[in-house]
């Protein structure tokens, strides 16, 4: 659980991520999201209206989501590919919001590698230090929703004409 000694306490969120990754394969690991991660993904198609690289508003919003709005990003990897990007951020007192940007190669990796992914988040949010976690999903983005749901999300709603063309569905996870 949460240290509240550590001096710098998203250091320690990123180090219990790096235990549970490397307690269930060495092949799995964490770092702090660079901006360069960004420029590697291959987003799915369902994630594209929010996350197209060719829109300067991207761009600019990437940046301040890497260097500015949270300091807990993270990108995740099964040997030298990346598999998802990671948002931490918290919205109140001991609530958070938690987002991912999933790379086609999360979407193709082994069911082993999937299974592995799944446990590691399990135990890793049952760690932060929130006693709500929520994620918000495109409604047409079946991936991203069989995986909240396999973290034991529960739906709580919809989200009306939340992104540009589409509903979004309202996730989360109560400690």
């Amino acid at each position: 659980m949460y240290n509240p000694l550590y001096s710098r306490p998203y250091a320690h969120l990123i180090k219990v991520f790096e235990d549970i990754l490397g307690e269930i394969s060495k092949d799995l690991h964490i770092r702090t999201a660079l901006a360069e991660d960004v420029m590697m993904l291959d987003v799915r198609d369902e994630q594209k209206d929010t996350f197209n690289l060719k829109d300067p508003d991207t761009i600019i919003r990437t940046h301040a989501w890497i260097m500015q709005l949270t300091p807990m990003n993270y990108s995740i990897f099964h040997k030298d590919e990346l598999l998802l990007m990671l948002t931490i951020m918290p919205l109140m007192s001991g609530s958070a919001e938690i987002s991912f940007l999933v790379d086609k190669n999360f979407v193709n990796a082994s069911k082993l590698v999937k299974m592995q992914m799944i446990k590691a988040f399990n135990k890793g949010l049952y760690e932060l230090p929130f006693r709500r976690i929520e994620a918000k999903v495109k409604d047409t983005f079946q991936v991203g929703r069989t995986f909240v749901e396999k973290l034991g999300m529960s739906q709580e709603g919809v989200l009306r004409k939340f992104g540009p063309e589409n509903d979004y569905i309202l996730y989360s996870l109560i400690k």
